[in-house]
């Protein structure tokens, strides 16, 4: 009796045990996140980072070479075409001489003003030796007119005459040189001691449209030269957008397609329009030292001025410009989807089971996927499915993430 109650206790033991062992290898379903399948309207968009610009920007450069007075407009000061100084440039400044070369052109002063005093002596010298030669010489002519002196005399006085007269204009000459190198020294020593006044001759400088300062070249006084930029006007309420598209992606821009903007820091999703795509594109190194050639693509607000009043020249947005919309689409996260190979794949729940779908894949706007086959409306399909995932595992939906992605996604 005593033995087959033991043997009964041994068999329950057995069974709990095989129960636990049962249990604790049982298949356990897995925790999941879902998205569901939707149907609506899908945007084919080019999405890259822009920046804004304003449209005429005004460069203003020293139109002479000169010593540019302190610029006393700040950036964002408002000017007028025409009437705003923009700044002031005076004659270059002489450099003042050092102990040296002062000593030297004092002691060239001194040597100009007796060689001046030397010349001046010469010329009244000249000119005194002039009037008589010029009192002989009508007094010969005279004289030969009435055969009281042989023509030789007359002509020797005559000859008197011109010689002192050469005479007279090579000195009268030499008297301008010393008159300008006195002038030229001195000058030399005036402007070493000149302190230039507030007010001077200055050539001005206009503003040549009406709008704001956007960047200062050159704040401080100093030397400028002819054509070095001083600052950028524009008017700050005319901007564009400027994006940088890959080459490969430009070519499928159109001018005239829309445009939608966000991340700029307001709380409204901006609108435009593409107006121009150039024509030429070029080289562009990135942070990882990657060579890509892009295009340079312009939009146009389209969106009421008032809503983007804010923005300024250089602010940044994230621009989508539409290159197709596809009313009635099936649409798809972009991170429900795995790349298996040359084909993408999601995983569906039916009954509790992850299920692997081949997709058919029409085009990407960056967040979503239009869907063209291999899934249906109402699916709910794993979201970001890790590498434990795989075709028929036992999984647990833990959250639908579908209402979540609507209230971002407006």
């Amino acid at each position: 009796m005593g033995i087959n109650k033991r043997f009964k206790l041994w068999i329950v033991l057995a069974a709990v045990l095989v129960a636990l062992l049962a249990y604790g290898f049982w298949p356990r379903a897995i925790e999941v996140e879902t998205v569901t399948v939707t149907r609506g309207q899908f945007y084919e968009v080019v999405s890259e980072v822009g920046e804004t610009e304003v449209k005429n920007i005004y460069q203003v450069s020293a139109p002479i070479t000169g010593y540019l007075r302190r610029i006393e407009l700040e950036v964002g000061d408002p000017v007028v075409a025409n009437e705003t100084v923009v700044a002031e440039i005076e004659p270059l400044r002489s450099q003042p001489l050092d102990p040296r070369s002062e000593k030297q052109a004092v002691a060239e002063l001194h040597a100009a003003q007796s060689a001046l005093e030397m010349t001046q002596a010469k010329l009244r010298q000249v000119q005194n030796e002039l009037s008589f030669a010029k009192s002989d010489l009508e007094r010969a002519q005279s004289l030969y007119k009435d055969q009281a002196i042989s023509e030789r005399e007359y002509d020797t006085a005559k000859k008197i005459y011109q010689s002192l007269q050469q005479e007279l204009q090579a000195t009268q000459a030499t008297l301008q040189l010393r008159k300008a190198e006195l002038e030229r020294v001195q000058a030399l020593l005036d402007t070493s001691l000149v302190e230039f006044l507030p007010k001077c001759d200055c050539s001005q400088v206009f503003a040549p449209t009406t709008g704001v300062v956007l960047t200062r070249y050159r704040e401080s006084a100093g030397v400028i030269n002819a054509a070095q930029p001083i600052m950028d006007i524009g008017d700050a309420k005319d901007l564009e957008v400027k994006v940088e598209l890959i080459s490969t992606e430009a070519v499928r821009v159109s001018e005239g397609q829309k445009v939608r903007m966000k991340g700029w820091g307001g709380e409204t999703e901006l609108e435009g329009v593409v107006r121009q795509v150039e024509p030429m594109a070029y080289k562009k190194v990135t942070a990882l030292g990657i060579e890509e050639q892009r295009v340079n693509v312009y939009i146009d607000f389209t969106s009421p001025p008032e809503q983007w009043q804010k923005l300024g020249h250089g602010y940044q947005l994230d621009v989508e410009i539409i290159l197709k919309d596809k009313p009635n689409s099936l649409i798809l996260p972009v991170v429900a989807m795995v790349r298996e190979g040359e084909q993408w794949i999601s995983f569906v729940i039916v009954d509790n089971v992850a299920e692997k779908r081949i997709l058919t894949v029409g085009a990407f706007n960056g967040l979503d996927a239009e869907i063209l086959d291999g899934l249906s409306e109402g699916e709910r399909v794993i979201y970001n499915p890790s590498a434990s995932i795989e075709d028929g595992i036992l999984v647990s939906i833990k959250k639908d993430l579908s209402s979540e992605r609507a209230v971002k996604s407006k």
